[in-house]
């Protein structure tokens, strides 16, 4: 996972049969489908952005 410092921006790369790219951005939910977890991106930035 790779968080902007700049905008409301993350990266998740996950591996299956290759490399898989997902980006979450606003007020989006994070699906962290490994870890059986959903966060709002907007948790990530509090009191940050």
């Amino acid at each position: 996972m790779l968080v902007s410092q700049d905008e409301k921006h993350v990266e998740v790369y996950s591996r299956s049969t290759g490399w898989v790219q997902e980006r979450f951005q606003g007020d989006q939910m994070i699906e962290l489908d490994q870890l059986d977890l959903e966060l709002p991106l907007s948790s990530i930035y509090e009191g940050v952005l």
